[in-house]
């Protein structure tokens, strides 16, 4: 992903235009009439930002969705189907599709309150490249200060403090997920999971490749398995991490060597038994389950220079 890397940090340093829309509960987009100077100085925070989280970081990232580690500063670039993209994937493709003589209704502030805003779209865009991205941010319930809520709420007005008669709407440089041409790349996977419904893409996925699993023979009893995936949608993640990316399933390990190498390993021989044909494991508890996974994602890593034995959750292939 380095061209990517690259190329954002150009588009971000040169970044010299920005738009704002929200979107309604009903998902209507709407230009929200905001201030050109306050647009201004919103761009140049939302940039710097963007810098100190990614462009400028030497921990900066770009890992994909299906790999992903709750690493910092990342940028997880979406690899699931077309099929599986979450609804509001077509929003900022429609904002990025908009041109010059694109008349977008203006969200009437006076008379539709704040708190009908469930999303915002902050599009930012740099001449010198010709280039726009499309960031969407959910609007969580602590962003917004209402009038109405509270016993008393006070804001200053001139040399005095006075009652609050609107609402406040708070905007930062945080998002969900952003678009950049064709590609999609997620901030804030929990959201995405949460409020974006993804989750039920990853339970979807973590089914199938339990059934793939069935098909391979290395797990005797996927009883157990299969109802740690219903109830856990940190274990189906685990799975479809495991499934999609790992070397042990690319490479087509034979299940004799991935048994014998648990076996090897008292990490993994305390809780992986196999059965009695030794041709499978049995996972019938919890933990079993989940050092299956750890197994599967070949995630136990011995070093070269101290020999010492790791668990290593996040890496990257070099």
């Amino acid at each position: 992903m380095g061209n990517f890397t690259r190329w954002f940090e150009k588009f971000v340093d040169q970044c010299d235009g920005i738009s704002v829309y929200f979107i309604d509960d009903a998902n209507t987009i709407f230009n929200s009439d905001i201030d050109s100077k306050v647009l201004g100085k919103y761009r140049e925070s939302f940039c710097k930002e963007l810098r100190s989280k990614y462009t400028n970081n030497d921990s900066f990232s770009v890992p994909m969705l299906s790999n992903f580690d709750e690493r910092q500063h990342a940028l997880y670039k979406y690899d699931f189907s077309p099929k599986e993209m979450p609804f509001d994937f077509n929003l900022t493709e429609e904002v990025l599709a908009y041109d010059a003589t694109r008349v977008v209704p203006t969200y009437q502030a006076k008379h539709d309150k704040l708190s009908n805003i469930r999303a915002s779209i902050v599009l930012l865009s740099c001449s010198a490249l010709n280039e726009s991205i499309a960031f969407f941010q959910y609007i969580f319930p602590v962003s917004l200060l209402g009038s109405d809520k509270g016993v008393l709420n006070i804001t200053t007005h001139k040399t005095r403090l006075v009652e609050l008669e609107h609402d406040v709407l708070k905007l930062n440089a945080n998002f969900v997920f952003m678009q950049a041409k064709k590609h999609y790349f997620v901030e804030n996977v929990n959201t995405l999971e949460t409020r974006l419904h993804f989750k039920e893409v990853i339970h979807s996925r973590a089914h199938s490749y339990s059934s793939k699993l069935e098909e391979l023979g290395i797990v005797e009893d996927l009883t157990k398995f299969n109802e740690r995936i219903d109830k856990e949608t940190s274990f189906a993640r685990k799975l479809v991490k495991a499934y999609k990316n790992s070397a042990v399933i690319k490479d087509k390990i034979s299940n004799e060597k991935i048994i014998e190498f648990a076996e090897s390993q008292e990490y993994y021989s305390k809780h992986l038994k196999a059965n009695e044909a030794g041709s499978s494991f049995k996972l019938d508890s919890i933990v079993k389950c989940k050092r299956f996974l750890e197994l599967l994602n070949d995630n136990f890593l011995k070093s070269e220079l101290t020999e010492q034995n790791y668990l290593a959750r996040s890496k990257d292939l070099v």
